[in-house]
C-alpha cells in the first residue's frame, strides 16, 4: 500500500482497523502477560480488601492512584517525545522510497504503535479518575467484587502500557531496519 491509500482515512480507528493492531491487545505475548499479571494484582487487591477498613484500603489506594497518575502522564511525555525524534529522523526521500515500494502500511505501522500506546495510556489515565471517584463514595463498606473489577482494568492498562512502551524500543530498531532496506541502493 501507497501513503495515498491512507489519505482522508488517518483517523485513529481507520488506522487501528487497517493495521489490525487491536488483535495484539488479547492475543500477543503481551497482551497475555498483561492479563496474567492483571488477575496476580486483582488476587493481592482481594486479599488486602477483605483484610481492612473502608478508611485503611481507601489510605493504601489514594497514592498507589497517585502514582499510576504520575507514571502515566509520563509515559505519554516518552511517548510523544519518541514519536517526534522518529518522525523527524524520517525524510521525505526515504518516504518516497518506501512509498514507492508499496511499503507505506508497515511505516505505518510502526509509527501507529505510539499513537495505539498513547490510546491505551488514556485508557490507564480515565480508568484511575474513576477509581479515584470510586474510592472516595466508599462510606459504608466495601464490595469485593467491584474493587475486583476495577483493579483488573486498571492493572490490565498498566502492564499492557508498560509493556507497549518498552516494545517500543524494538519498534525503533525495526523502523532503522526499514530505512535501511528501502533507501536507494548506490551503484
Amino acid at each position: 500500500m501507497q501513503s495515498k491509500d491512507f489519505f482522508g482515512k488517518d483517523r485513529f480507528w481507520n488506522i487501528l482497523l487497517e493495521t489490525k493492531m487491536y488483535k495484539e491487545a488479547f492475543s500477543s505475548k503481551e497482551g497475555v502477560m498483561s492479563i496474567l499479571l492483571s488477575v496476580a494484582t486483582s488476587t493481592f487487591f482481594i486479599v488486602v480488601v477483605r483484610g481492612s477498613s473502608v478508611g485503611s484500603f481507601q489510605s493504601l489506594m489514594f497514592p498507589l492512584i497517585g502514582i499510576l497518575l504520575g507514571g502515566g502522564f509520563g509515559l505519554l511525555g516518552f511517548l510523544v517525545g519518541g514519536l517526534g525524534i522518529l518522525v523527524g529522523s524520517i525524510s521525505d526521500e526515504m518516504i518516497d522510497v518506501i512509498d514507492r515500494g508499496e511499503k507505506f502500511k508497515y511505516l505505518l505501522g510502526i509509527m501507529f504503535r505510539f499513537y495505539y500506546d498513547g490510546a491505551i495510556l488514556f485508557f490507564l489515565i480515565s480508568s484511575c479518575v474513576l477509581d479515584y471517584l470510586a474510592l472516595m463514595t466508599l462510606d459504608k463498606g466495601i464490595n469485593v467484587w467491584l474493587v475486583c473489577g476495577f483493579a483488573f482494568v486498571t492493572s490490565y492498562f498498566f502492564w499492557y502500557s508498560l509493556m507497549l512502551s518498552v516494545m517500543l524500543l524494538g519498534t525503533s530498531i525495526r523502523l532503522i531496519i526499514l530505512r535501511h532496506h528501502m533507501r536507494p541502493k548506490q551503484h
